[in-house]
């Protein structure tokens, strides 16, 4: 009884963050946002209804080729593409971030 209230809890939790997540698809906790491996070959478009301020984002490990204007969030501390075939970075795509941004990841 123990064990199945234990898997339950981590399910919902796991649904309740996922849901809460600024980006389809992608897992989040408390400061991050964890969108790796997923096979992503564009950013995903950010979902609005969420007013949770993220620090980190992590895109590691997918096929994203370009990162275009408010395609990121703003207020971002980490932003992470490593292991992405990134060709394309608009002139203002990381603009929401100036001003906070401390850490830019990048790698083939």
């Amino acid at each position: 009884q123990c064990v199945a209230g234990i898997l339950l809890c981590n399910f919902m939790w796991v649904a309740v963050f996922a849901i809460d997540c600024r980006y389809k698809g992608c897992i989040c906790d408390e400061t991050e946002i964890f969108c790796s491996d997923l096979q992503l070959t564009v950013i995903p478009q950010i979902n609005t209804t969420n007013n949770i301020n993220f620090t980190n984002l992590v895109f590691d490990s997918n096929q994203i080729t370009a990162i275009t204007a408010g395609s990121l969030l703003a207020n971002l501390s980490v932003i992470s593409f490593l292991e992405n075939p990134i060709t394309t970075i608009e002139d203002d795509a990381f603009d929401g971030s100036a001003n906070t941004l401390t850490s830019l990841l990048f790698s083939q």
